[in-house]
């Protein structure tokens, strides 16, 4: 099922409607009366709030004559197949993320319009990044990239028992804070990892995040510029695209 939708945030200077995505995992049950939109096909959906936690709701199709469009990718039987893997671009995805500088989009289908690229892409933040990267091998391709190259999860670690560096997105393992700091510690392999915050609230927002969930079970994605100074590899979230819970797709 889905665990991403939108909600009609209001209309334009030219009258027509702004949606705003939403996740299910940071919703509750004061808003099961909001009405939600599929991303893919645009059919209504119900927040289904989880007895095990928020972090596994999920939005739905409740009813028989409004099921999701044929080959939507948020049906609970969709998924990501190879044209969505050929059809994607890692640096202008997370450069983009990372607000580095203005990405050059790249259209994987020959296109000149660099348009065509960014409406053809499931691929849009670091939950459907990490569901696609988990869907197949680490030996797969996005692109021209291995998954492994840019993905790093609990099936590459020994690639990386010395570090790594540069632009990457990780799944680590959460190792605690510092609320002085606005510094958050992971693990991942034999390293230790900081992961700095300058959005204050942020921090405190994701530390409670974590938490609630269990600090054991809580699963964290970061995307990073990723250095190697004394002695941790660290990065910071200067926005909150960085970052993000993944534990509804990881404990699938």
């Amino acid at each position: 099922m889905a665990t991403t939708a939108q909600v009609i945030k209001g209309k334009d200077t030219k009258n027509e409607i702004i949606y705003e995505e939403v996740n299910a995992y940071d919703l509750n049950d004061n808003h099961r009366n909001k009405t939600y939109y599929c991303i893919g096909c645009g059919i209504k959906l119900t927040l289904v709030i989880s007895s095990k936690g928020r972090e596994y709701n999920t939005f739905s199709a409740r009813f028989k004559d409004n099921q999701h469009k044929d080959g939507c990718e948020y049906d609970k039987s969709g998924g990501y197949n190879d044209k969505d893997r050929e059809n994607f671009n890692f640096d202008s995805f997370i450069e983009n993320i990372l607000k580095i500088n203005n990405p050059i989009k790249r259209n994987i289908s020959n296109s000149t319009n660099n348009d065509d690229y960014d409406r053809t892409n499931k691929i849009t933040n670091l939950r459907s990044f990490t569901e696609i990267c988990r869907q197949y091998s680490p030996n797969s391709c996005l692109d021209d990239m291995l998954i492994r190259d840019c993905f790093l999860d609990g099936r590459v670690f020994n690639d990386y028992l010395d570090g790594f560096q540069g632009q990457k997105v990780v799944l680590p393992f959460f190792n605690g804070y510092s609320s002085r700091e606005k510094l958050m510690f992971f693990k991942y392999g034999d390293r230790e990892l900081k992961v700095y915050f300058k959005d204050k609230d942020y921090f405190f927002k994701m530390k409670s995040e974590i938490f609630e969930i269990g600090k054991n079970k809580a699963k964290i994605v970061i995307a990073g510029e990723w250095k190697d100074k004394d002695g941790f590899i660290e990065t910071t979230v200067n926005k909150r695209r960085q970052i993000a819970n993944v534990t509804s797709i990881i404990n699938a």
